[in-house]
């Protein structure tokens, strides 16, 4: 099997989705966001804020390009990677792509009040836009998973292997 990418929106539940399956299926787990944070030396947040979205987005293309020539493994991304066309193009011809596609009322609800998310607007109808605009680009993954906020992120994973089959390379 070839690595597995979980796509989707900020607050969505990528990460603990992607270590709860990495179990799973006995693979490494890689956290895009936790392993470009440690190697700048400062939180995701913290950089676009100083620097802006745009070397963050370069960082993240390049780490997965590093992360989809290493060995097999279940890969998190930021949420915003998945809206480049150079990532969506490295993840279709190394990856299995899945989007965990949350509603916006569970992610408005996880995302309240943190500041730790310097991308999520304050303004309700802007994060309507910008979860419409991400969710089209999603909708390129080869499978999605509508999630239950309501189960634990071991259930998740056991529902997804249930759903979805990856294909053997």
């Amino acid at each position: 099997m070839r690595s597995v990418v979980l796509v989707g929106f900020m607050g969505c539940g990528k990460s603990t989705l992607a270590q709860a399956l990495a179990e799973r299926l006995r693979t490494p787990f890689r956290d895009g966001d936790a392993e470009l944070a440690k190697r700048a030396g400062r939180s995701i947040a913290e950089w676009i804020r100083t620097e802006g979205s745009g070397p963050l987005r370069r960082a993240e293309t390049a780490w997965l390009e590093e992360a989809l020539a290493g060995p097999r493994a279940v890969i998190s991304p930021g949420g915003g990677a998945f809206t480049l066309r150079e990532v969506r193009e490295q993840c279709r011809a190394n990856a299995e792509t899945v989007w965990v596609d949350a509603p916006l009322r569970t992610i408005r609800r996880r995302l309240s009040g943190r500041s730790d998310r310097p991308l999520w607007p304050e303004d309700p109808s802007e994060q309507r836009r910008m979860y419409d605009r991400r969710s089209a680009v999603y909708r390129l993954a080869g499978f999605r998973f509508p999630i239950d906020p309501a189960l634990d992120p071991g259930a998740l994973a056991d529902r997804l292997l249930e759903r979805w089959k990856p294909r053997e390379h």
